[in-house]
């Protein structure tokens, strides 16, 4: 791209030169020059839809140009008063080259136009828009457009309703075209012939004018309307055209608007000099409506040059100019909020080529963060700049440096002296924007952030005293994302991972691969209450790597950032081996104490009850003693007291048995092996088991050990086994199985028979009481199973029972 700035006016104009020409320019120039238009005179026509154009565009200047070989002439203009220019400094030269439109959103940055006088002088122009115009035969003669000093493009809508312009402009060519024909065939057509093309003409022009939204009207030398469009009669307030043709705005309006309006339509048409874009005011005669207008007059002259009347567009611009209102409002507030920003300021500061500094605007705020007045920071831009820290300039320029190279925000926060010597913090925003001369111009935010900085500071002194405790607590912490994954973790969190694992921490890895995958829906579980707020806590019970026995609690909860959302989860792991097993030893009394207490509830009421029994018969004989008449007698009563001596005796042995049991509180407990104890028991009951033909399959597992007392675990396999022989059914072979496995880290022995059976809803209460019998046999005592019962309670087990009447029964001993 050239440096206009840089070169000779001779080689600006050697580049000038260069403007192609199409390739069949001779056929272009011969379709030029059949329609004839080329110096005629003024049109009203013409006129009125280039001045339209230049409405619809919000354009200064619009021209309907014709390009000649060495010229660029102007048929219809809006906006200027120029005639012509060089074919060689031409915009419309390009646009005849191409059959689509031409835009050029910034001349200045065009090779093609950057040295335009049009450009580089007034009216400095910096956008345009041409449609080229074409014959019937596709010629490109010349181009409708559309100049601004804006590079602001046009929209979707003006570009849509300008290319409706240019229709009706191909139409008016066509008329043009055909009255020429009609003028060289005067001689052999008929006179009806130039009427009908008359009238044609006239039919095209109504329909175009009256189906715009602008008022167009046109005006005879004396000011009296010839033309008018539906639009002008509706902002008269007249239904019938015929209404306002012959009469003057003096006329139509009266009073001061009719006086003023009539003024300028004699200004025109006596001076020829045109009003473009007048804005009006108007208030309605009864004062009820006022609105404003958009007005533009321009002389038609006749072929000799005189002004013949003059075309009239007006625009109703109310809406416009309640939104200019607005707009000011809002500029006055923003101007007034920038100014009492707190702790900050706005500005625009321009960057020049050579690097010099000018602000353009700073807000008046300025001064209550940096101590100098807006008014001196606009005199000395670069005296400002100094006063940046030096440590933190290197950043500054850097920052401003890419900023510019890459055309994004400058963002970046350093250090500056105020204006009383004390060092603070600022934050600097701002957008940049290249303009044609290669100059720069930074729109942006300045804040004070010297509390928000302290605050920082000592925020981040808190996170580094924070981490200290972080490293050196006891406690383990993992902190992860939603999904699990490890983002960071302290010592005491890596030691109690090891002990369990083998793999270990690192950061990036997930705690789905520290858990067996069976866990893996309940982890899923419990992080989705925790992502919804919720807390987990447990303790958990691990086993070591050396095989040795832990106690940890877990909490996992999540972790919220500034606005409240979720950033993860953290994991806290506590040893609480010493406490659990404190908790557990007490929890171990309490139950024990617990149990003894419902022991001795228990024994209380069997003492009560058995004892009572024994000495109310001790008491009866004793008094039926006393009344005996016979030694017979008395010898019979006798005979019944040692049988309820004996009795008593039994009882005595029973309570002494179960006080025995519930009385050793530390009771000898040894690992035993279960299968030794059940074949020891086997071999002691061979002559029950072959008398009843008894089928006996032993599943037990050899490697089963049980924590029990050796006398205890005897007694117990021996019961349960005995009672399934005695208990058989008569029509079955008897058979007995016996299997065990893990539940919840214990062993449980399980006992089935397939015997008599009981009824559990009848007798399930009642199956573990003392002297309970349930099947009428004379040897049934009711003292096995609950002396059983007392003894796994007292090994710290449970027993559970299922059964059916003539199918079977299975007992499940729980061992610890």
């Amino acid at each position: 791209m050239y440096n206009y700035l840089t070169l000779s006016p001779l080689q600006v104009i050697i580049i000038m030169l260069s403007v192609p020409t199409p390739s069949n320019e001779s056929e272009r120039l011969n379709a030029l020059s059949k329609i004839a238009l080329i110096d005629s005179a003024p049109d009203a026509y013409f006129d009125g839809l280039v001045a339209l154009a230049a409405q619809i565009c919000n354009a200064p200047i619009a021209l309907f140009t014709l390009i000649d070989k060495n010229r660029q002439w102007f048929k219809a203009k809006y906006g200027t008063t120029i005639s012509e220019t060089d074919r060689n400094s031409s915009f419309c030269g390009y646009t005849i080259l191409q059959q689509t439109p031409l835009e050029v959103i910034n001349l200045a940055n065009d090779e093609r136009f950057a040295a335009n006088p049009w450009v580089i002088g007034p009216p400095y122009l910096r956008y345009y828009y041409g449609i080229p115009i074409t014959d019937s035969q596709g010629l490109a003669i010349g181009s409708l457009c559309v100049l601004n000093t804006s590079d602001t493009p046009l929209s979707s809508q003006q570009k849509q309703q300008l290319h409706h312009v240019k229709k009706q402009l191909d139409a008016l060519l066509e008329l043009h075209i055909a009255k020429l024909h009609a003028l060289k065939t005067t001689e052999v057509l008929p006179i009806n012939h130039h009427t009908t093309t008359l009238e044609e003409e006239r039919r095209l022009l109504y329909t175009l004018i009256n189906n715009l939204p602008d008022a167009i009207y046109i005006k005879d030398k004396e000011g009296r309307k010839t033309i008018v469009n539906n639009a002008d009669l509706a902002f008269l307030g007249i239904t019938n055209a015929e209404a306002a043709i012959g009469k003057t705005d003096l006329e139509l309006f009266g009073g001061e608007k009719g006086v003023s309006s009539y003024a300028d339509d004699m200004h025109v048409l006596t001076t020829g000099n045109p009003i473009y874009n007048r804005e009006e005011k108007i208030i309605s005669s009864d004062g009820s409506n006022c609105y404003w207008l958009l007005t533009s007059k321009v002389p038609i002259y006749n072929n000799n040059g005189v002004i013949t009347g003059l075309v009239g567009i007006g625009r109703n611009i109310t809406e416009h100019k309640i939104i200019d209102k607005i707009l000011s409002d809002r500029e006055e507030q923003l101007h007034l909020l920038a100014n009492n920003i707190p702790n900050g300021a706005i500005y625009r500061l321009l960057e020049y080529p050579n690097g010099h500094l000018e602000y353009l605007f700073v807000s008046n705020s300025i001064e209550n963060i940096t101590g100098i007045a807006a008014s001196d920071i606009r005199k000395d831009a670069m005296q400002f700049k100094s006063k940046i820290y030096p440590a933190d300039l290197p950043l500054f320029v850097s920052k401003a440096n890419e900023a510019k190279a890459n055309n994004h925000i400058f963002d970046c926060e350093f250090r500056q002296y105020h204006q009383n010597g004390e060092l603070r913090w600022y934050h600097s925003r701002a957008i940049p924007k290249h303009n044609a001369n290669g100059e720069i111009v930074w729109d942006g935010i300045f804040i004070d952030i010297t509390q928000h900085k302290l605050v920082e500071i000592a925020l981040q002194q808190s996170e580094n005293n924070l981490n200290t405790v972080f490293e050196n607590t006891e406690v383990g912490y993992i902190f992860m994302s939603p999904q699990l994954a490890f983002i960071s973790f302290n010592t005491a969190a890596i030691h109690f991972t090891a002990l369990e694992h083998t793999l270990p921490l690192q950061v990036g890895e997930n705690l789905y691969h520290y858990y067996p995958k069976e866990h893996h829906e309940k982890l899923t579980l419990v992080t989705k209450q925790v992502l919804q707020g919720q807390v987990f806590e447990t303790d958990k019970k691990i086993i070591t790597l050396q095989g040795e026995e832990k106690w940890f609690h877990i909490k996992l909860s999540h972790v919220a950032n500034r606005t409240q959302e979720v950033a993860g989860i953290l994991m806290a792991m506590e040893d609480i081996t010493t406490r659990k097993k404190d908790e557990l030893e007490l929890k171990k009394s309490f139950n024990l104490v617990n149990e003894q207490n419902k022991r001795l509830l228990n024994f209380s009421y069997i003492v009560s009850h058995n004892l009572r029994s024994h000495t109310s018969n001790i008491q009866s004989i004793a008094k039926l003693m006393d009344f005996a008449d016979s030694d017979e007698e008395r010898n019979e009563l006798l005979s019944h007291l040692k049988t309820v001596s004996n009795a008593l005796d039994e009882t005595m042995h029973h309570l002494n048995e179960v006080v025995s049991i519930q009385n050793h509180v530390n009771i000898n407990v040894q690992s035993l092996s279960l299968l030794e104890y059940i074949h020891k028991t086997i071999d002691i009951l061979k002559d029950d088991i072959q008398t009843k033909n008894v089928i006996v399959r032993n599943l037990v597992p050899q490697n089963v050990a049980v924590l029990f007392n050796p006398a205890y675990l005897e007694s117990v396999i021996i019961n349960f086994l005995s009672n399934a022989i005695k208990y058989s059914h008569p029509q079955k072979q008897p058979e007995i199985e016996l299997t065990c496995y893990r539940s919840l880290e214990q062993w449980v022995l399980q006992i089935s028979d397939n015997g008599l059976g009981m009824d559990l809803k009848k007798h399930g209460e009642k199956l573990f009481g003392l002297y309970k019998t349930f099947h009428g046999f004379s040897n049934s005592r009711g003292i096995g199973l609950f002396i059983t019962k007392n003894q796994i309670e007292a090994m710290g087990g449970k027993i559970e029972v299922s059964s059916q009447v003539n199918v079977g029964t299975t007992f499940k001993i729980y061992f610890k």
